[in-house]
């Protein structure tokens, strides 16, 4: 049996936002400085196949942080595979997506500064309900 990588592609993977990979079933190294994303690129591979990272792991940080450190949340994170077996093509992909459960939360759309004072539809305003008793932490 014969496989090859034909593309790797990672979206919002932990510190990468967009990295395509793509050695067209040829044999490639991949090379770097150091925190250039080598092994966030081998460990997206893993996580795709086996659900870990380099180091074995199955509870490691998938979502990527903010300039504050900080985790980002609301966003899909995914791993993207084109294979080629015995000639035949195979595409992969897997995606991690929080499921947020807004029963716990308390949304209000926020009212932009102006004259007229127009609400953002894409704009809101979410704080935990303190009405509503709930459990664990939420990022």
């Amino acid at each position: 049996m014969e496989i090859r990588l034909k593309r790797l592609e990672l979206r919002n993977f932990m510190a990468i936002k967009k990295f395509v990979f793509e050695p067209n079933g040829k044999n490639a190294t991949v090379k770097g400085a150091n925190a250039t994303g080598k092994t966030t690129l081998a460990s997206g591979f893993r996580w795709l196949f086996f659900g870990k990272n380099v180091d074995d792991k199955t509870d490691f940080a998938i979502k990527g942080t903010d300039k504050s450190g900080q985790a980002v949340s609301n966003l899909d994170h995914t791993v993207r595979a084109t294979l080629e077996i015995d000639g035949k093509p195979l595409e992969l992909q897997k995606t991690y997506r929080e499921k947020w459960d807004l029963r716990y939360w308390r949304c209000e759309p926020v009212a932009l500064k102006g004259l007229y004072r127009e609400v953002d539809p894409k704009a809101w305003l979410c704080q935990k309900n303190p009405h509503i008793p709930h459990h664990g932490t939420f990022d």
